[in-house]
């Protein structure tokens, strides 16, 4: 069973666990306030640092979608939960494509980093919002997900600006 993880933050990116290989693959996820659509790559590493990469690809958001992402900016919230759910979902077709093109199953993934759509980027004004649903990923992939990281990233980043 995939589980959802909120680890930050952690000393070592790769958690200690036993069952994982030597240099495990990971999945990065990446989507922004340019609302264009989804980056994921395939990366292994030891934990401190990167160890090889694999193919990556960009899933552009279909117009309906990122139309639902501008209105959210523009005319307040709305619906997020529905836009956070639909997002978590693009990003799992993200992660099966992606799969599919390396030819590897979600059984070969140690973990999936997602934080999500940014919604607001302000860090000069002590602001950033991101939406998404770690626990409906992981279920979708069957991939164990790292979530919601950009919370006390970007907490740090304010602070020191």
């Amino acid at each position: 069973m995939a589980r959802w993880s909120n680890i930050w933050p952690q000393t070592r990116l790769v958690p200690e666990s036993p069952g994982l290989p030597q240099n495990p693959w990971f999945i990065g996820l990446m989507s922004g306030t340019s609302m264009d659509g989804i980056d994921a790559a395939l990366l292994r590493t030891d934990g401190t640092g990167i160890a090889g990469f694999g193919p990556a690809r960009t899933m552009p958001y279909d117009p309906a979608l990122r139309a639902r992402i501008r209105a959210c900016l523009n005319e307040g919230p709305g619906d997020v939960a529905s836009l956070s759910r639909d997002l978590s979902l693009a990003h799992a077709a993200a992660v099966q494509a992606l799969l599919q093109q390396a030819g590897m199953a979600a059984g070969e993934i140690a973990w999936l980093g997602y934080h999500g759509q940014t919604l607001l980027h302000r860090p000069q004004d002590g602001r950033t919002w991101q939406t998404g649903d770690g626990a409906l990923l992981a279920k979708r992939t069957g991939i164990a997900v790292v979530a919601s990281a950009m919370s006390p990233i970007s907490a740090a980043m304010m602070t020191a600006a």
